[in-house]
């Protein structure tokens, strides 16, 4: 099972963990926005081609997480209301949503419209030009969604989402399911990672037959794995109250390469510690449903360099 870590927008040129010789890649999320600024005709490439360069060194790899929606709170970008989208793509006719995150208001597309396809679609295929079967990237994650997961919105705010789209289980299922199509469709030597939310945990299960873990491996099964990788899926209660073990055993079984995020984000709180488990356990689970990478954030990784310390001992079980 290999490491990865995740690192927020300020950490993306810094190279953290990079002399980490157990560390085998960094997941990098990039805003749709960086990447097609000036219009739906061109790429903008010069922030993803930096990071890669970095994070590259000595034999890493990147994994590229392609942001439709924002991840949670951001305050890099100063603008409001946020988005993740390019500006250009509300005056070609494509429909958002406003919901609030922390009292952060933030604009996100309705993604099973039509002209939201087009676009998508075609930036897809423009990005495959670019960098399909690029060795420095292990996998790419997409999804309609926030946190570059199937997360339609954010709990406190379905209600709202939904009288303002006109959401169903079937049409959200609908989107995520073309974007895993038209990433098919445009990438043949690249392996796609469908982020996959925390609604079961959240009270909000998926609908079946709308199950996000299995569509991109029922979709075309040549080049899908799951980026199963969203932090609040540790090794405590949560993760085996949840139907995941068992989904991520019968996965593993077909050969699908799993990107567990069942990573601690060290906190203060013993009851947040109580409730999610120790590191080594969250290792013991991934290790226990055939996962291939573990992704635990930055500051997860720095703790492991201390000898002794449990998330150093937790990377040792790797």
């Amino acid at each position: 099972m290999q490491l990865i870590q995740h690192v927020n927008k300020n950490q993306q040129t810094s190279g953290v963990n990079l002399g980490e010789k157990r560390l085998s890649g960094t997941i990098l999320e990039i805003p749709w926005s960086e990447l097609q600024a000036d219009g739906p005709d061109t790429l903008t490439t010069k922030s993803l081609d930096s990071a890669l360069s970095l994070w590259t060194i000595g034999g890493k790899q990147a994994v590229v997480a392609v942001k439709v929606c924002p991840s949670g709170h951001e305050d890099y970008s100063g603008v409001a209301p946020l988005s993740s989208c390019p500006s250009w793509l509300w005056s070609k006719g494509v429909s958002s949503a406003s919901v609030s995150h922390n009292g952060q208001q933030q604009e996100v597309p309705i993604p099973w419209q039509y002209q939201f396809q087009v676009y998508f679609r075609q930036f897809l295929q423009q990005l495959a030009g670019r960098y399909d079967g690029n060795s420095g990237i292990a996998a790419w994650i997409m999804s309609c969604g926030h946190f570059c997961q199937a997360t339609a919105t954010y709990p406190d705010q379905y209600q709202s989402y939904k009288s303002q789209t006109g959401f169903t289980e079937a049409q959200w299922y609908a989107a995520c399911r073309e974007t895993v199509q038209d990433y098919c469709a445009a990438f043949t030597d690249s392996r796609l990672w469908l982020g996959v939310g925390d609604g079961y945990i959240q009270g909000v299960p998926e609908v079946p037959p709308y199950d996000h873990l299995t569509l991109a491996r029922r979709v075309c099964p040549s080049n899908v794995g799951v980026g199963f990788y969203y932090h609040n899926l540790r090794g405590g209660q949560h993760w085996f109250s949840s139907p995941y073990p068992q989904l991520c055993l019968d996965l593993a079984t077909q050969n699908v390469p799993i990107a567990l995020g069942l990573d601690n984000a060290m906190t203060d709180s013993q009851a947040f510690y109580d409730t999610y488990g120790p590191p080594l356990a969250t290792v013991q689970n991934a290790k226990a449903v055939g996962a291939s990478y573990l992704c635990w954030y930055a500051k997860d990784v720095q703790a492991a360099s201390v000898q002794g310390s449990e998330y150093y001992q937790a990377l040792e079980s790797l």
